[in-house]
């Protein structure tokens, strides 16, 4: 039975590190450490996605009191399209129940060397409930755009969760491209 659980073990932050570092380019990633830093003041959750006591993914989050943003999610290798990622997005939604929920992803573009997995990623999350709120960023020189399970959400409210977090200077390395 899949379940998502709380990292807490030693196994567990080392197998999300390994996917983390396997699963996300350098220019998306955040430093670990300071993650593992935010977990501590509860202001990020590290969630592991498992099968019993077999690993299966991570999601890691930024919550919020009425949503929360999914910063980060990646199936093993191995597991990807057997169904683990729309099952765990279901368990996602249950985790948080009542909250929007909120992911960004790398907007398709034809001249993008990966564009073909940005339009699998981006129809993933629609089959999965996701709408698009129309608001386009460019996050720390990637382009992204805003989709949400719940209510829509503005770029004002979008970007609080990182100036929360991190501080009001994050917001020098995020720009609204679009809205609307």
């Amino acid at each position: 039975m899949m379940t998502l659980e709380t990292a807490r073990t030693n196994k567990d932050i080392h197998a999300m590190k390994k996917l983390y570092l396997e699963a996300f380019p350098r220019e998306e990633r955040k430093p670990f450490w300071l993650m593992r830093k935010k977990v501590k003041t509860k202001e990020m959750e590290m969630l592991s996605i498992k099968d019993g006591d077999e690993f299966l993914g991570l999601m890691i989050t930024i919550p919020r009191s009425d949503a929360v943003l999914l910063d980060y999610f990646a199936v093993v290798p191995e597991k990807r399209g057997g169904g683990i990622g729309e099952r765990a997005l279901k368990l996602f939604g249950e985790y948080y129940e009542g909250k929007t929920l909120v992911i960004e992803i790398e907007t398709p573009k034809e001249d993008a060397p990966n564009n073909d997995e940005r339009k699998r990623r981006e129809r993933f999350y629609h089959r999965c409930g996701f709408s698009e709120v129309g608001v386009d960023i460019l996050l720390f020189g990637v382009e992204m755009k805003l989709l949400t399970l719940g209510r829509p959400m503005d770029y004002d409210e979008y970007i609080s969760f990182y100036s929360e977090l991190f501080g009001k200077g994050i917001i020098n390395n995020i720009k609204m491209l679009k809205t609307g």
